[in-house]
């Protein structure tokens, strides 16, 4: 790779300087000294870089040398090889990018917006003891801040920023002392973490007016203020934090930028593992354990097995208990399909209008489980949205 020819097609100062620094140094681990910043911030920066770089028809791994104009986009290449197997010709397709590519635009901006968060966190005195066979997963079920309800209006009880802020940083504080003292813990947002994309009140698609606060800001603050607290409460019991933010059909492209910012924010802390969310569905071993997790919006549970078997093979073989968490749904249900246990989970969040309209309504909790790497899930702990009310 070039790294001087692919930082023309940077279009933010940290692409720009990590593929210079990249060109000059050598590796991604003397830029990332270079620079003082993690090297998976590198890593993840460089990766986008070359992704964009090879949309655009710069991809020389793949012998694919001749860019498209801006604006333009690669659809498809054709490569003619000699018996030598040097290219002899090559036709490069291209059509117009639909609207410069929304989340693309957006990983830009936040790459910025993170720069003055990097490497904030306060360290937090890791625990003398844990029990090195264990992990305990605290499930949060679609959060949805930012969403607004009124009591008048849907007859149950009012909802907004401040409520769910509060009811989320009491659910945590009471798993978490109701956990064992496991070795490793995740905190996993199973998606619509935040309720709009933007401060626009509608969904991803556009296609459903909500109920929102319209503070994107504000939202955005509270609800890092509730994972930082969530984060900072299990290092103080466990040696090793995980963290997955799912996209959901809510926030498909806000939880991309929240993930870079919680990124950016623990990026100096080796206790602390954010993981990536491009993807929908994000997998976790621990021992014979296999873990899926996933929001749910357009997939069956038939069709998660499926996906799984197919495209975590590997992972799939090397494990003897084998669950799926999803919200979506709101409400509790658990579905078994070829040893594979699908659990949706509830949420704290209150109702909206919409949903009191058309007759939904589910039990309102936050879920935490413990599995042990020889025997699978062993222990749950489910927190009511009355025993937080009454915690407060």
């Amino acid at each position: 790779m070039d790294y001087k020819k692919l930082a023309e097609f940077a279009t933010s100062p940290e692409q720009h300087k990590y593929a210079i620094s990249r060109a000059e140094l050598g590796s991604n681990s003397l830029v990332a000294e270079e620079f003082g910043v993690n090297r998976r911030s590198v890593d993840r920066t460089l990766k986008r870089l070359e992704a964009k770089a090879a949309a655009m028809g710069y991809a020389p791994k793949n012998d694919q040398v001749h860019p498209v104009p801006n604006g333009q986009l690669v659809r498809g290449v054709s490569t003619l090889y000699g018996d030598d197997g040097c290219v002899k010709a090559q036709w490069v397709k291209s059509e117009r990018s639909r609207k410069d590519d929304i989340q693309e635009q957006l990983n830009d901006f936040m790459e910025g917006f993170c720069e003055e968060h990097r490497g904030k966190s306060k360290p937090v005195k890791a625990p003398e003891t844990t029990l090195s066979d264990l992990i305990t997963v605290h499930l949060l079920g679609d959060p949805h801040f930012g969403m607004r309800a009124h009591m008048l209006q849907t007859g149950r009880e009012d909802f907004n920023v401040e409520i769910a802020e509060r009811d989320l940083k009491a659910a945590l504080a009471i798993s978490i002392e109701n956990a064992p003292d496991a070795q490793t813990a995740m905190l996993v947002n199973l998606g619509d973490g935040l309720h709009t994309n933007t401060n626009q009140p509608y969904t991803a698609s556009g296609n459903h007016i909500l109920d929102a606060t319209g503070q994107m800001t504000e939202t955005v603050r509270a609800f890092a203020r509730s994972m930082r607290f969530g984060i900072d409460t299990l290092l103080a019991k466990h040696e090793k934090v995980i963290v997955i933010n799912l996209r959901g059909n809510h926030d498909d492209f806000s939880a991309t930028m929240f993930n870079l910012l919680l990124q950016a924010y623990y990026e100096n802390d080796p206790r602390v593992e954010v993981l990536d969310n491009e993807q929908k569905n994000i997998n976790f071993k621990w021992g014979k354990v296999f873990l899926s997790f996933l929001h749910g919006d357009k997939m069956n549970t038939q069709k998660w097995v499926n996906m799984i078997a197919r495209d975590f093979a590997k992972m799939w073989g090397e494990t003897l208990f084998r669950y799926g968490f999803q919200g979506h749904l709101h409400h509790e249900r658990v579905e078994e399909i070829s040893g594979f246990v699908a659990e949706v989970i509830r949420t704290l969040a209150g109702s909206d209008l919409y949903h009191v309209n058309n007759g939904y309504g589910a039990a309102r909790a936050m879920t935490s489980i413990s599995f042990h790497k020889e025997f699978g899930k062993i222990q749950r702990f489910d927190c009511p949205i009355e025993m937080v009310r009454a915690a407060a």
